[in-house]
């Protein structure tokens, strides 16, 4: 598993401190990755795995704990064997409903140290800012930087300038890495990240009336960066 140091050594600061760790990026950037990683250095620092609890909301085995309420007496009855402090890694927590009423509680309630990832469309700063005032540091993750970029594909220095015009052309974005090296192949993931963004995050949430002539207008900006 690749180590996205940038990231991981940030939020290595904030371990076992009080705040609320909240990731924040577009979809595919890594943010379910970056948790994952955080889960290895918490076991490696000694942490016992009992005390890591883990969750991803867009699983349907958590639909159950798509609620605040549910979600809260689930954890509140898991914590009820565990000793010691509890860490909640929580992955997509946009998708329990009022999220923030558990989270809160379970800062009042438990000896805990507590983790969310969702997507930038749906933990703006200013909603977050009114959710949990105060009591939350947030992280922005993006999708590979060309140096990380370098490092996923095991690049050789005579191999660098051929690698550069490729992630010009098709970004960094993490599950290209996983995927055959082929054009068409990668079009297509990259066409369904941005539809996938432009429909929920754009279109959807802003209630948008004329999504084609939104299309068109996209394009054009592209066009003419």
């Amino acid at each position: 598993m690749k180590n996205r140091e940038l990231y991981t050594n940030e939020l290595s600061k904030y371990i076992n401190t009080e705040v609320i760790k909240i990731i924040v990026g577009i979809r595919r950037s890594g943010k379910s990755f970056l948790l994952k990683l955080l889960v290895q250095q918490l076991k490696s620092s000694g942490i016992k795995e009992d005390n890591i609890i883990t969750m991803n909301f867009e699983s349907m085995k958590n639909i159950e704990y798509r609620n605040y309420q549910s979600l809260y007496e689930y954890i509140m009855n898991k914590s009820n064997s565990i000793k010691g402090k509890i860490y909640l890694l929580f992955d997509e927590i946009q998708e329990v409903s009022k999220w923030e009423h558990s989270i809160r509680s379970f800062l009042v309630d438990l000896d805990c140290d507590i983790y969310l990832t969702g997507s930038n469309a749906h933990l703006l700063s200013s909603e977050i800012s009114t959710y949990i005032a105060g009591r939350y540091v947030e992280f922005s993750i993006y999708p590979l930087s060309f140096k990380e970029y370098l490092d996923f594909y095991n690049i050789k220095e005579e191999k660098i300038e051929k690698a550069f015009y490729d992630f010009l052309k098709y970004g960094g974005f993490p599950g290209l890495h996983n995927l055959p090296k082929d054009e068409n192949v990668y079009h297509q993931y990259l066409d369904g990240i941005y539809n996938s963004v432009l429909l929920k995050d754009v279109i959807q949430r802003n209630n948008i009336r004329n999504p084609e002539l939104l299309k068109l207008i996209l394009v054009y900006l592209m066009d003419n960066v």
